[in-house]
């Protein structure tokens, strides 16, 4: 089960002491910096994939060969896969063997095809635009997985970084509250001067510097790279 804004607001609530002082920005406000702030780092190492399908038809940029647009309502980082059935070149057909179930018959047709025909690349173009290269080609409609920021609702973070998407909208959160609570040491409220906890505030910058470092140490091992699968 995915993240909501409300598993997100009840974490930063509890973490700030909002349950024995009022805090300074609005649960609105609170929402506003994990949107703009959190979501965009987390997303960049640990995004959203997204399948899409390109009609080389509908698609396709104008007064350009073999450049079409990605439609998503999501903001995409980059592409991950670009998945092509079949293609032309110079008017011979890409060898495939979709009638044979043998594993072997269907390796065999994909290294004939290496033999005769040059490979097909991609090139993404931000902040929509796809290239498919060489451009002598003809492509038929094709699939590509996205890398995307992950949506509002927030569903689609993955259970086994709830924990880390949390971290780091605590420290998004408390680095928006420092120049606020700058100007103060405490504050008076019903039961007492109130310390405003100005010292992880202060440690929020180096704290979500290093959580991205670890992040980025996470992706560097990560298998998933940029690839072109031709079925």
């Amino acid at each position: 089960m995915g993240l909501s804004p409300t598993d997100v607001l009840q974490y930063i609530n509890i973490n700030l002491g909002a349950t024995i002082q009022q805090i300074e920005i609005s649960e609105e406000d609170i929402m506003q910096v994990i949107y703009s702030q959190t979501l965009p780092s987390f997303s960049i190492y640990y995004p959203n994939y997204q399948l899409i399908h390109v009609s080389i038809k509908h698609d396709a940029v104008p007064n350009r060969v073999n450049a079409y647009y990605l439609k998503t309502d999501l903001e995409i980082i980059g592409v991950s896969k670009v998945l092509i059935d079949r293609y032309f070149s110079n008017g011979e057909a890409y060898i495939n063997d979709y009638g044979s179930t043998s594993i072997l018959n269907r390796q065999i047709a994909a290294d004939l095809s290496s033999m005769y025909i040059q490979p097909v690349t991609f090139e993404y173009e931000p902040p929509n635009i796809i290239s498919i290269f060489p451009k002598n080609r003809f492509i038929f409609d094709f699939n590509c997985q996205l890398k995307t920021v992950h949506p509002k609702h927030l569903q689609t973070i993955p259970f086994s970084y709830r924990n880390e998407f949390l971290e780091c909208a605590l420290y998004d959160v408390r680095i928006a509250l420092y120049p606020i609570r700058q100007r103060f040491s405490t504050i008076n409220t019903t039961f007492g001067n109130v310390e405003l906890f100005m010292d992880k505030l202060e440690s929020a910058f180096d704290d979500k510097k290093q959580l991205l470092e670890k992040w980025r140490e996470n992706f560097n091992k990560s298998s998933r790279k940029k690839k072109m699968f031709i079925g």
